[in-house]
């Protein structure tokens, strides 16, 4: 199995510090530069180039750092988020409204309350050459608390089609974001609410 690695992390005034990726599941992790540097993030994909899987899963992680969305879907894709709670959109389908989707949940209080300091992303390319995975660790500080955290937030399987996500299933740690975020009795309160009907 091919694993790629990437280690990002966030540094001084926004700017996103990457470490290069390291490849195979039994090379050691790499270790953060000790200055900053210049901001290193996945290569732009021109109109001529057709991103792979891995290159978009890669787009994905960064914008998991930026809370910025990248225009990575597919007209008609489709997005699954599988741990959605009930009342919660469980099929969104469309670029357009993924793009919204996502430009809510990076405006939510939730979301503000995250601020994202690191991102390890694991990747793990499927037997399907069109099919990707992704694991996301993500640490930082809650903004309100000032407290850190340090959760497995998310994985997520794309299918990726010209360069395009036509399919995305994402188990999405809605406790741990909730935790982190400082919003745990929200959330279990809205799933009592959820039980007594």
């Amino acid at each position: 199995m091919h694993i790629a690695r990437r280690h990002f992390m966030r540094a001084g005034a926004g700017a996103a510090v990457a470490v290069p990726a390291v490849f195979g599941a039994t090379q050691a992790r790499a270790a953060a530069p000790t200055a900053p540097q210049a901001p290193t993030v996945p290569q732009a994909v021109t109109d001529d180039t057709v991103a792979t899987p891995l290159q978009v899963a890669q787009q994905i992680a960064t914008s998991v750092v930026t809370k910025v969305m990248p225009d990575v879907f597919a007209d008609n894709a489709v997005y699954l988020p599988k741990f959605a709670l009930p009342g919660a959109p469980q099929c969104i389908v469309g670029k357009d409204a993924i793009l919204q989707y996502f430009a809510a949940a990076s405006s939510s209080p939730a979301s503000s309350a995250l601020q994202i300091q690191e991102l390890d992303p694991v990747y793990y390319p499927g037997s399907d050459p069109e099919v990707v995975t992704m694991e996301f660790t993500i640490k930082g500080v809650n903004t309100t608390t000032g407290k850190p955290f340090d959760f497995n937030a998310s994985i997520g399987v794309l299918r990726v089609q010209n360069g395009r996500i036509v399919e995305w299933h994402d188990y999405s740690n809605s406790i741990g974001g909730a935790t982190a975020a400082g919003m745990l009795p929200q959330l279990i309160g809205a799933l009592q609410t959820i039980a007594a009907q």
